[in-house]
């Protein structure tokens, strides 16, 4: 059991990466670099708030080596046992009474932990968080795939930005395409039929002046 007011605390998110980690293949020991790089944060942090937890939920031993339970955790079908094992070892039989599992009430849970303990708001909660998704024993497979996916690499993102600025250009082009331009040319983009009616026995210099006449209101600045 957690001693007295210490219980572990450890976000979901970083649960299920951790799991995932081990999934793939159990590191000979879990320090503050391995947690740093492959939880994206720094060592101080990693030490600070990660390794008390997964020494204190029985994952890993005090010299950082992975433990017995770190087998259960990586199998899908004896992740509820494990669960059970290390809820029932690590929390007291008061706290399984008044808030058991797997769907507890929040609210009593925080307030179990908040002042039975004695702890303060955030500490409650973070606690608090812990034993829920602990007690449940459910795998979020929401989490699970979420964290398989590859992220993009750096040269994926490099090749992706020509393709992203022509992208850009050839929609600024097609949205200028389609905006009326009064500024290009001489002339504004207006439409207009026109139905002349020319005698047959009209004179060539009839005509010619005709279509002169024409032009020359239509285009008076030509």
């Amino acid at each position: 059991m957690a001693d007295n007011n210490t219980f572990p605390k450890i976000s979901e998110g970083n649960w299920w990466k951790i799991r995932e980690l081990f999934k793939k293949t159990i590191p000979t020991v879990v320090n503050k670099k391995y947690l740093a790089i492959n939880l994206d944060m720094s060592e101080v942090s990693a030490k600070t708030n990660i390794l008390p937890a997964l020494f204190q939920l029985g994952i890993i031993d005090d010299q950082g080596k992975p433990t017995e339970l770190a087998n259960l955790w990586r199998d899908d079908d004896q992740y509820p046992t494990l669960c059970k094992k290390v809820v029932e070892s690590v929390y007291p039989k008061e706290l399984l009474d008044i808030c058991p599992g797997p769907n507890p009430d929040k609210l009593k849970v925080f307030k179990w932990f908040a002042t039975t303990k004695a702890l303060g708001e955030s500490a409650a909660q973070k606690i608090s968080s812990t034993y829920i998704f602990l007690i449940s024993g459910k795998i979020n497979s929401e989490a699970t795939n979420s964290s398989r996916k590859p992220s993009p690499s750096k040269a994926d993102k490099i090749n992706s930005k020509p393709k992203e600025k022509l992208q850009k250009h050839n929609e600024r082009q097609n949205t200028e395409s389609e905006r009326p331009n009064h500024t290009q040319g001489k002339y504004p983009n207006v439409h207009i039929d026109l139905q002349i009616h020319i005698s047959p026995e009209s004179s060539s210099e009839l005509v010619d002046k005709i279509f002169e006449s024409i032009k020359k209101h239509l285009y008076p600045n030509e």
